[in-house]
């Protein structure tokens, strides 16, 4: 069976490395600081969920969302925003973009595997092949 792919956005070499930790057994995991390659990436790469977090240098996190909602190749893949904040305006804002969920810093690994089990498929298509 071929592991879903997942896309780490997060400038936080810590954070990488906890959600690596938490989900490399069951997802293939692609990972990057730097928000500008993080659309390449997810254009190469084509994930099955990008884990995005809101607060980066160079673009923050909703420019990153905008972008990958607004490029055929990216716009339907599913973001999940990481966030340290509890202002329910600023998670909105990500919603309003094309979020379909977040998750707050420092992550719950349960309430985090639930929700990605929720929002990616159970089984992946072979390579080279498209749903």
């Amino acid at each position: 069976m071929n592991k879903r792919k997942i896309l780490i956005v997060d400038d936080d070499t810590a954070g990488i490395l906890a959600l690596n930790h938490a989900l490399q057994d069951d997802y293939k995991i692609y990972s990057t600081k730097n928000s500008t390659k993080a659309l390449d990436m997810a254009k190469r790469t084509q994930p099955d969920i990008v884990l995005l977090d809101l607060h980066m240098p160079e673009m923050d996190g909703y420019e990153v969302l905008a972008a990958l909602k607004s490029t055929d190749e990216t716009k339907k893949i599913p973001v999940i925003l990481l966030t340290g904040t509890y202002e329910q305006k600023q998670i909105e804002k990500g919603m309003v973009l094309g979020a379909a969920d977040y998750i707050h810093k420092p992550f719950d690994t349960v309430d985090l595997k639930n929700k990605l089990t929720n929002l990616t498929p159970q089984n992946p298509s072979p390579p080279g092949l498209t749903p």
